[in-house]
């Protein structure tokens, strides 16, 4: 599906007469379509809807500044193209920047929010040069990528690789030299926000973005409002332990 130069996708076996309740937002090179492996878990109960970011999967990418607010803007482009509001949105890492942003920028789309080790701060400096292992992944052909997330990832469900690898092929190396919006801290974009979230954590040591000052950060930023939930995992949780990951958001979401 598309609107306007933003490709998204819905996950769900439910007629298409039930409206979505349940957004997905992808990290940094990643797609929609990376969702897939653990979109059943997510979409017993509700379908989902999936969105490329600009500038990754089938998205465009506009000759524009790119940031947390203006990818925000991007979701709420798409949701109010299909009107819908209220909605629970689930990010990670960039994508999870893009939700907290989402919920301070149009609280009226989001009613809970599940991030899924977002940054503490996700800022220009990150991207300024592409980094050198997506440029040496964009190299390889869609075997040789599987092969080294195979090799890199050996405990992710071998269900993970083919999405993972397709998302690098179609990242846009240009976005990362585009314009960027000023760095803003985690604990700031959430005390914005008014509904409440689930901010899952990871182990640093393995690869995890948060430390353990950086979730208190952000729980005391919102009074509250914030659960946090550690998982033996890295950063990518939901590929770690996607049981874990399933098991804690549902718990969440009750």
């Amino acid at each position: 599906m598309r609107t306007a130069h933003l490709s998204w996708r819905r996950f769900g076996a439910q007629p298409d007469t039930v409206e979505p309740s349940v957004v997905l937002l992808h990290g940094f090179t990643d797609s929609a379509d990376c969702w897939e492996p653990v979109a059943a878990g997510l979409t017993a109960k509700t379908p989902a809807i999936a969105v490329d970011a600009r500038g990754h999967g089938a998205s465009g990418l506009p000759d524009e500044p790119t940031g947390p607010h203006r990818h925000a803007a991007d979701v709420a482009l798409v949701l109010d193209a299909l009107g819908l509001s209220g909605l629970t949105v689930i990010g990670h890492s960039m994508g999870a920047v893009t939700a907290a942003a989402l919920a301070g920028d149009r609280p009226d789309l989001v009613r809970t929010l599940v991030l899924e080790d977002p940054p503490a701060i996700w800022e220009p400096a990150v991207i300024a040069e592409p980094p050198q292992w997506i440029v040496e992944l964009k190299a390889l052909d869609h075997a040789g990528r599987m092969a080294r997330g195979r090799a890199e990832n050996p405990a992710w469900p071998s269900t993970e690789f083919d999405t993972w690898s397709r998302s690098k092929a179609e990242f846009d190396i240009r976005f990362c030299g585009l314009p960027f919006e000023r760095g803003v801290a985690l604990p700031d974009l959430l005390a914005r926000t008014w509904c409440p979230a689930l901010l899952l954590h990871g182990d640093p040591a393995r690869g995890a973005l948060l430390t353990g000052e950086d979730v208190a950060a952000c729980v005391a930023a919102t009074d509250g409002r914030v659960t946090a939930r550690y998982l033996d995992a890295g950063h990518c949780l939901r590929r770690d332990d996607p049981a874990a990951f399933l098991a804690a958001v549902g718990e969440f979401l009750g």
